[in-house]
This record gives structure tokens, sequence and C-alpha cells, in this order.
């Protein structure tokens, strides 16, 4: 099978091999292609040190000198074909279970695919050359399994990081995880402490996102998720929405996992993995609303409209068909009530009130707190008989709740 190098990358690989250097295309854009998938990068490995990448081309950045690599960047402009060209390379100690304490390198392609993590990550390509795949990567693909390059345990305990890698690949690419893959990962669990916790939340957020998501319950399984965060693993263990996860829209998938928590417990486990606001604000809002049974009644739609707005409103609607806590007839009703109220404009805030507290300052009232609750009397009444909103015939009521606060 014949991959098809997009032209940047090839010009790079050219320009070396004219030069007199080994080049090739490595890793993930090669097991994507034999997939079938589109490569998001194109990585490139090669016999040409770093220093020598960086006289062949015009433009180039020093992204990982340290690990012998150079980003080549295209002559057009579009940074976005960048390509990373990294000289093949040999890794020393990992003192701190994460990245190598020096590289050497080396003349030889098949020692720099030895140091790599997974079989279907270690093969490499040249349309001249095709395949060299020396840890039997393309039979692993054939199979769709996750192994190790070498021992599974001495890889983990280089970078700690690889054993959340082997669950998201699991995922994103729908392959079942070796069995002594999964019993290094198992072993080597405690050192996932040495991962920061930003690097932790993108491979488990990339496994959500899949489309195999319910393999995010593989986390708890083998012990890392208790390392990262014991309470978000207590009740990732408690969820019975595993399965469903796949089905799910992805914008679904965060708030039914952590449904099960209080607002203030999901806002705190939100912030210990650094997620932004914006994540933080939406699912705090939306997962603890998941486990009560909404009713189709024209008052408590509108409730449900002024504490959560109709965007979230409909985005619960969602999430609540997925849980099941409300029946889908009720659920129906409700989207349709609410369809309603917003179609003929009835108020359910106090933004759409026919009277504002300047109103009802000139009707007497002064004092704020005062001014508050009439204003919350008559949105309450509002609610319940939308005919009433209207400017005169609030002020008229407004008078009566006067006398009564």
């Amino acid at each position: 099978m014949k991959i098809e190098i997009p032209q940047y990358a090839w010009n790079v690989i050219d320009a070396l091999n004219a030069s007199g250097y080994d080049a090739y295309v490595v890793g993930g854009c090669v097991r994507d292609s034999v997939l079938g998938v589109s490569a998001k990068d194109w990585d490139i490995a090669t016999s040409a040190k770093p220093d020598e990448v960086k006289k062949l081309f015009k433009r180039t950045a020093d992204t990982g000198l340290r690990h012998g690599t150079v980003t080549v960047l295209s002559d057009g402009g579009l940074d976005r074909n960048a390509v990373e060209v990294t000289t093949f390379r040999c890794d020393g100690k990992y003192s701190d279970h994460r990245r190598p304490d020096s590289v050497a390198f080396t003349e030889k392609l098949e020692n720099d695919l030895a140091r790599r993590d997974f079989t279907v990550n270690a093969i490499a390509y040249h349309p001249a050359e095709g395949y060299i795949d020396p840890f039997n990567g393309m039979a692993d693909i054939k199979s769709r399994v996750i192994r190790g390059v070498g021992n599974p345990a001495a890889r983990f305990r280089e970078d700690a990081l690889r054993m959340m890698r082997a669950v998201r690949f699991s995922a994103t690419l729908g392959f079942d995880i070796e069995k002594s893959v999964v019993e290094a990962i198992i072993e080597n669990a405690s050192l996932i402490s040495r991962v920061s916790v930003e690097r932790a939340r993108d491979e488990i957020v990339k496994t959500l996102m899949s489309k195999n998501a319910m393999k995010i319950k593989l986390f708890s399984k083998y012990g890392l998720l208790k390392r990262i965060d014991e309470r978000a693993d207590a009740y990732a263990r408690e969820n019975s929405l595993f399965e469903g996860l796949s089905k799910s829209p992805c914008s679904a998938r965060l708030p039914l996992l952590l449904m099960n928590m209080q607002s203030a417990e999901i806002k705190e486990t939100l912030k210990r993995f650094k997620a932004d606001n914006k994540t933080i604000k939406d699912v705090t809002a939306l997962a603890p609303l998941i486990r009560e049974t909404l009713e189709a009644e024209p008052y408590a739609v509108k409730v449900y409209l002024n504490e959560l707005g109709h965007d979230y409103l409909r985005r619960l609607l969602t999430l609540q068909r997925i849980a099941g806590n409300t029946d889908k007839a009720t659920l129906k009703d409700i989207k349709n009530i609410m369809n309603g109220v917003l179609r003929r404009g009835e108020c359910f805030s106090l933004n759409g009130l026919a009277l504002n507290g300047e109103d009802i300052k000139k009707l007497g009232v002064t004092d704020g707190k005062a001014i508050g609750e009439t204003l919350r009397r008559l949105l309450d009444m509002a609610m319940r008989n939308p005919e009433i909103n209207r400017r005169e015939t609030l002020a008229e009521i407004a008078l009566d709740v006067r006398r009564v606060i």
C-alpha cells in the first residue's frame, strides 16, 4: 500500500535525500494512513543532525533541539504545514519517568523506532523503500491491537504518560489493548503521579471525545484515575452511562460523566484538572440537573428557563433524554412548552417583566430589599398568568404587594 505524502512534507524529505541524508515519514501519520484516516501531522525522522537540518531550510524553529527536533516551516508562510524533523536517536535514562535525561544521535532508523511506545507508532515509510517495520506494527494494525515496543513495563517506567496514551489510542483507534500491556499499566499505575494534570486531562478528554468514549472507564479499571483524583475515580466507578457515552453528542459527554457529583465537587474537580472557565460554568450548571425529574407544566418550564436560559435548557433536555431520568414523552412536552413560551414572548425573567425597579420606586417603594421582593413577586405572578404582564396591571398589583411586605 502506497502512502500519499503531502507535497509540503515530501519537499522536506526530498531536500534531505538530495543532500545525502536518510529521511522517512514516521509514527502516527504512517499509522493513520494505513488505516485510511487523514493524518493531522506529518513527522519526519532523519539521519541529519539538527544543525544540518537548519542549514538546508530557509525557515526553521528550534522546537526541541535538546531531543533532536527542528520544525521546518513552509516557504509560503503557511505554518499549518510545518513539519517536525527529528534526528534518529536513542534515549538515555528517564529519571523523572517522563523525559529522557539525555539523547544520543544514531545513524540507524531501527534504533530510533526501538525507543517508541507502541508497535503501531513504530513504523516508518519512504516511497522508494516502502514500510520499515521491525516490530510488526503493520500486523498489529491489521489485528487492531495496541502492543508495546519491547517490554511494555520498561516503556511505561520511561514515560508514565504512555499508560494513558494506551487507553486513548484504544479508544480513538478502536483497538484492543494487548494483555501484557494491560498488566504493565496496572503494575506501574502509581507512576502516573509523575504526569502533569494538564497532560492527564488532555488524554482523558481525547478519550472522552472519541468514537469509543466508553473506554474512559479503563482509566479507573487500570488504577490510573484514582492516582490523579480519587473523588473523580469514585464517581466514575458509580456512573452507569459509560456504554451510552459513545452515542452521545460530544458536548454532552463531560456533564454525563460527572452527573453524580454535587455542583461544588464538579467545580473543584474541573479546577483541579485546570479546565477553562466556560467548561467549568457549563458543566457545573448542567451536570447535577441530569439526576432531577423534570415537569412538563408551563410554570415549571418557565422556572427552568429563568434559572438556566433557553440554551442550557435545550442542552439539559438532551442530557436528560440520554440519562433517562425523565421519560421521553415528558421531555418532548417540555420542549414544546418552552418553544411556545419563547414564540409568544411570555415572561420568565425580570428582563421580560413589563415593570422594572425604577417603576417600583415611582410607586413609593424606596427600600432596595422591598423593591427586589416586589419584583420577585410580580415575576412569579406573571409567570403563572402571562396576561397580567402589562405595565398598568403590574403597577396596580405592586401597590397591593407594597402593603404586605
